[in-house]
């Protein structure tokens, strides 16, 4: 085997001469530079990791001045690569990019003394969290003028895996639901409760809006509008069928609150009731509009029973006769109304004997 003797000037390796060791070859292969690897990853920040690769020479002589670096990310779903600093003067390839399963290769200028040790640290980024493996060596130059690694073995650190949490969602935007609930509420009377709440992550508009359409076979009236968001509506106290119930809600609801709206109807012949309430944030451009118009409608049907009819009139007889004298009968008819209403006028009455 061809191997060589440096001598040491100033740190640096100069040949002499080039002969043929025939004897105790591994005495000679035993004095060389050994570079060693090591490498610790955390996370940094929420989605970003900083990889700390520490390569340190524990062999018996100093390095030549130039060794390369590689570390490889393999990550799902996706990774970063942003940077590469550290103490040790590096040169990488490729740049800042997405790497998954990319090798970066950094030529590092500048010898590491016996025992001296530098760093390479690298940021990558992981946008939507996931796993994050990564694995680090080093290798030194083949140069025929100077002694190779004399431990290959150490050159290749163990991977380091990570799980990067995702990102905190941001909270959703305001949600408004309705549920409504409509019930006879008296004699040919409705009572409509409309139950408004901010399902969202945000507080609501505010103003927002309500609109209720009444859909009946029969003449419906608004009564009256209330509740405890105190809405303004339009329009008042009217005829109402298929005619749009337009409120104004001067507040906002908080993520999770509720407030409630209540209209009023009177239905005097009674019918088939249907009631739709639907609403609606205001438009606002430092504001994100509702995030789900799904839930933004609901509507009730109802039967309501119309009035009983009138009482009508209805007359009785009682009749009672008697001797009333000597070949006299006296006949006496009461005619009673024992009706709900006025008897005609005339009526008449029949009598046979």
């Amino acid at each position: 085997m061809k191997y060589f003797v440096p001598v040491i000037f100033k740190g640096w390796f100069i040949a002499s001469s080039l002969f043929t060791v025939l004897l105790f070859p591994s005495l000679v292969l035993a004095n060389g530079p050994d570079l060693s690897v090591s490498k610790s990853c955390v996370i940094a920040s929420p989605q970003t990791i900083k990889c700390d690769v520490v390569v340190t020479n524990i062999g018996t002589v100093p390095t030549l001045p130039q060794f390369t670096i590689t570390d490889t990310v393999t990550a799902t779903p996706v990774v970063n690569y942003l940077s590469v600093g550290g103490s040790l003067a590096t040169s990488c390839s490729p740049g800042p990019q997405q790497i998954n399963n990319v090798s970066i290769v950094c030529n590092v200028t500048g010898s590491l003394a016996v025992g001296a040790s530098g760093t390479a640290i690298f940021d990558f980024s992981m946008p939507t969290g996931g796993e994050f493996q990564n694995c680090a060596s080093t290798t030194l130059p083949v140069n025929p003028m100077a002694p190779p690694d004399s431990n290959s073995l150490n050159n290749t650190d163990i991977c380091t895996t990570l799980t990067v949490d995702p990102p905190t969602p941001s909270p959703a935007a305001q949600d408004l639901s309705t549920d409504k609930v409509c019930a006879v509420n008296g004699v040919q009377s409705i009572l409509c409760t409309i139950t408004i709440t901010n399902v969202g992550g945000t507080a609501s508009s505010n103003p927002f809006t309500l609109s209720d359409v009444v859909t009946a076979n029969n003449t419906v009236n608004l009564t009256g509008a209330g509740g405890t968001l105190n809405p303004s509506c339009s329009p008042g106290a009217q005829v109402i069928n298929n005619v749009p119930i337009n409120c104004t809600i001067n507040s906002s609801l908080a993520p999770n609150a509720s407030g409630t709206v209540l209209l009023s109807f009177t239905m005097p012949q009674g019918g088939q009731f249907e009631n739709c309430a639907t609403v609606a944030t205001s438009q606002n451009a430092a504001q994100a509009p509702d995030s789900n118009a799904a839930n933004n409608k609901d509507c009730a049907t109802l039967t309501v029973e119309g009035p009983p009819p009138p009482p009508a009139q209805d007359l009785s007889t009682d009749k009672v006769c008697a001797v009333n004298g000597v070949q006299s009968i006296l006949c006496t008819i009461t005619i009673t109304n024992v009706g709900g209403t006025a008897s005609s006028n005339p009526f008449t009455l029949s009598d046979v004997v």
